[in-house]
C-alpha cells in the first residue's frame, strides 16, 4: 500500500501537468515545443499527427510553406524533455527535437481537441439566379387552324404500261445537238480568246508610235547645231549616243575641237582610256597648229595620264 501511494501521487501530478498544458499561450509569447515532423504535403503531416493527437497541445502549423507537427507548450527546455520521456515520444515517432518558437494562433491547421474545420464553399451570385425558361403561347385559333390544315395528298407514281405481262419502258430519244451558225466553232466554257486582229492592231500601233518618236528625235537633233546636241548628250550622261553622233560628224568636220573634247570625255567616262588619249592627242595637235601651245600642252599631259592609267589597269 505504501508503494502504491507514491505512484498514485505521480499520476495525479502528471495528469495536472498535462491538463495545464492544454491552455494555449498568449499570442506572440516565446515557448518551448516538441516538433515531431515537417512535411511539404498536408497528408503526410496528418499521418504523423494521428500518432500524437492524444497529447496536449498537439497541432499542425503552416510555416514557410511546410506543414510542421508540434506537441505541447513549455516554459523551459528541461520541462519539454521530461514531457518527451513521460509521453513516450521516442516510441511514437521516428525523430523529434525541442525548439524555442514564438507562438501565433494564425497558421494552425489542426489542433488536438478541436472539431475538424468545415470547408466553406463560396457560391457565385450568378449561380443563385433561378433559371428562366421562355415559353411561347400559341392562341387557340392558331392551333385549330394548324390542326385543320389538310395534308397534301401524295400522287401515285405512274406505272409503266404492261404488254403481255411484261413492263414496257419507253426511253426518250436523245436530243440532237444545237446547230451553230455557219463559220463559228464551239468555244470551251471559261476560256477567253482575244481576236488575232486586235493583237495585230495593237502591235502595229506600238510600232508606229516608236517610229514616230525616233523620227521626231532625229529631226530635233538635225534642227539644232551639232555643238548643242553634243552638249545636251554629255549633260544627260548619254555617252554611247554621243559617240555614235560624233564619229560620223567628225569625219566631215575633223577640226571641231569642241566635239572632239566631248568625244574624249565620253571615252574617259566609259573607261576607254586609250581611245580618249588618242582624241586628246589630236586636240593637242590642232591647238598647236593654231598657236595655242599652252592649251595644247595641257591636253598632251592628259593623254599621257590616260595612257599610264590604261597600262596600270592592264598590268
Amino acid at each position: 500500500m505504501r508503494r502504491l501511494i507514491p505512484f498514485l501521487l505521480f499520476l495525479l501530478f502528471a495528469a495536472g501537468a498535462l491538463g495545464a498544458q492544454l491552455k494555449l499561450p498568449p499570442p506572440g509569447s516565446r515557448v518551448y515545443t516538441v516538433q515531431v515532423g515537417s512535411f511539404l504535403k498536408k497528408e503526410e503531416a496528418l499521418w504523423v499527427f494521428e500518432k500524437v493527437k492524444d497529447l496536449p497541445g498537439a497541432r499542425i502549423v503552416l510555416r514557410g510553406g511546410r506543414y510542421k507537427v508540434r506537441v505541447g507548450f513549455f516554459s523551459s527546455y528541461k520541462k519539454a524533455l521530461e514531457f518527451c520521456r513521460s509521453a513516450h515520444i521516442p516510441q511514437r515517432v521516428d525523430s523529434y527535437y525541442v525548439t524555442l518558437v514564438r507562438f501565433y494562433p494564425k497558421g494552425i491547421v489542426e489542433l488536438a481537441g478541436e472539431p475538424p474545420k468545415k470547408e466553406v464553399k463560396t457560391v457565385n451570385a450568378t449561380e443563385l439566379r433561378p433559371s428562366v425558361k421562355l415559353v411561347t403561347f400559341i392562341p387557340l385559333n392558331e392551333k385549330a387552324s394548324k390542326g385543320s390544315e389538310a395534308k397534301p395528298k401524295t400522287s401515285e407514281t405512274s406505272k409503266p404500261p404492261q404488254v403481255n405481262g411484261t413492263a414496257r419502258v419507253e426511253t426518250p430519244e436523245p436530243s440532237a445537238p444545237k446547230s451553230l451558225p455557219s463559220g463559228k466553232t464551239p468555244e470551251r466554257e471559261g476560256s477567253f480568246h482575244l481576236p488575232a486582229r486586235k493583237l495585230l492592231y495593237g502591235f502595229g500601233a506600238l510600232l508606229a508610235l516608236g517610229v514616230a518618236v525616233l523620227f521626231l528625235r532625229r529631226r530635233s537633233l538635225r534642227s539644232s547645231t551639232p555643238q548643242a546636241v553634243v552638249a545636251k548628250l554629255l549633260a544627260d550622261g548619254k555617252f554611247e549616243e554621243l559617240i555614235e553622233f560624233a564619229l560620223p560628224y567628225l569625219e566631215e568636220n575633223p577640226k571641231d575641237t569642241f566635239v572632239k573634247k566631248a568625244l574624249a570625255e565620253s571615252y574617259e567616262k566609259l573607261g576607254r582610256f586609250l581611245e580618249a588619249a588618242a582624241v586628246y592627242e589630236e586636240i593637242s595637235k590642232d591647238l598647236e597648229e593654231k598657236g595655242l601651245n599652252i592649251l595644247a600642252e595641257g591636253f598632251r599631259k592628259r593623254a599621257e595620264e590616260l595612257y599610264a592609267a590604261e597600262f596600270k589597269k592592264g598590268g
